[in-house]
């Protein structure tokens, strides 16, 4: 009798550690990340200006063949590094003290030419104080001197027991790292790079969860996320639409997936005079989509100002169009609501078009991928023809 009661006992304990064990992973409300190596390889980021002067700045001396030459200063984390410009066998030339020592001949720096443009853009290492490392990208356009950072720090983010590759980037281009100016990349596939939905702002979805950054460490070291309520994001391709609501131009407010049991889709685009008419054509296609039974919504950024001489004939007049094609859903998107509308629906610039199921299942997004090749990542966007959307949406509608 004792010992059955030993044993029930003991098996009690046990299966409360069990519960116990369950309940901390099951109530698990935030994950972490770590990033200790600093690594060159980023889009281009906030671009800022050097000032440029005739003069040195602080104690420093252009090298005696080098002519023409400017000097500036970069500053970031607080620290200052001094810049020369000049030429030299009649060719450009940028040269950065890096590690502060006064000698421009022995910091890491390389130019390589920018794609597109007979520009060379130098690559940088800035070495800090502290022994930590920046990469920036420098370039001339004519007198103005720009450049950005292009660092990611890449580590481990730990989500319960499974833990992921992943990286951060500061996107101020001043060194510090905070959460509303970071890009996350987690390698969600496993195939040891970071693909094109694998970049997050704010907001990161692992499997069925949503996670919203609550704080980094200002220097990139750490981060962690909290899990969200809410669907907060865009999903992928064949999972649910999130509920995303926004107001139109009367100021009724309008859900973009409110409409169940409706094909839907979503197109998004800047209200400028280059993009009107390219806007007029989506407009006239979704116009033709209304007879086989799809809504359209259509998120126009709106221009800051206007100075047509009679709006009613204007061709950025949000409420033209809407007058125009009066069937179609038209939601203005100001200036001061872009970031976050951006971040959420992960819209691609200049244009998105999305389509929705009537069950709010996402089928289809403009494609879009990324090139880590080199230390200029790029982004690249593949948008479809009207042609090719309206037999996708005539093939849908029969199904």
């Amino acid at each position: 009798m004792l010992v059955n009661f030993f044993n029930t006992r003991v098996g009690f304990i046990m299966l409360l550690i069990v519960f116990l064990t369950i309940s901390c992973f099951a109530q698990q409300s935030t994950i972490s990340g770590q990033f200790t190596e600093t690594k060159a390889g980023m889009f281009y980021t906030f671009t800022r200006v050097v000032q440029l002067h005739d003069t040195p700045l602080t104690s420093v001396y252009a090298p005696f063949d080098l002519y023409n030459t400017r000097f500036g200063q970069i500053t970031l984390k607080g620290e200052t590094f001094d810049v020369i410009t000049g030429l030299k066998d009649g060719k450009d030339i940028i040269l950065v003290d890096g590690n502060r020592n006064k000698n421009f001949s022995d910091d890491e720096i390389y130019a390589q030419t920018l794609s597109g443009m007979n520009v060379n853009t130098y690559i940088v290492k800035l070495i800090f104080s502290d022994g930590s490392g920046y990469y920036i990208a420098l370039w001339r356009i004519e007198d103005k001197l720009y450049y950005c950072g292009i660092t990611r720090r890449e580590g481990i983010l730990y989500v319960g027991e499974k833990s992921y590759k992943a990286a951060i980037a500061e996107t101020d281009s001043d060194g510090w790292y905070t959460k509303d100016a970071i890009l996350l990349m987690v390698d969600l596939n496993g195939n040891g790079k970071f693909d094109g939905p694998e970049f997050f702002r704010k907001y990161l979805k692992i499997g069925e969860e949503y996670f919203t950054i609550e704080s980094v460490t200002k220097n990139g070291e750490a981060i962690v996320l909290e899990k969200s309520s809410t669907s907060v994001l865009v999903p992928f391709i064949g999972e649910t639409f999130p509920d995303i609501s926004f107001k139109e131009l009367s100021g009724k407010t309008v859900n973009l997936v409110e409409k169940a049991r409706e094909w839907k889709v979503i197109y998004f685009n800047f209200l400028t005079a280059s993009e009107v008419s390219k806007i007029n054509m989506w407009l006239d296609a979704f116009s033709e989509f209304l007879k086989m039974g799809v809504r359209s919504y259509v998120l126009l950024v709106a221009p800051s100002s206007c100075n047509c001489t009679s709006c009613e004939e204007c061709s950025l007049d949000l409420e033209s169009l809407a007058k125009k094609y009066k069937d179609i859903t038209i939601v203005p998107i100001s200036r001061e609501k872009l970031d976050e509308i951006t971040i959420r629906l992960r819209l691609l610039y200049p244009e998105t078009l999305m389509v929705i199921s009537p069950d709010n299942v996402l089928v289809y997004r403009t494609s879009a991928g990324v090139v880590t090749e080199g230390v200029i990542w790029k982004h690249t966007i593949t948008m479809p023809t009207v042609g090719q959307i309206s037999n996708l949406i005539e093939a849908l509608a029969k199904n």
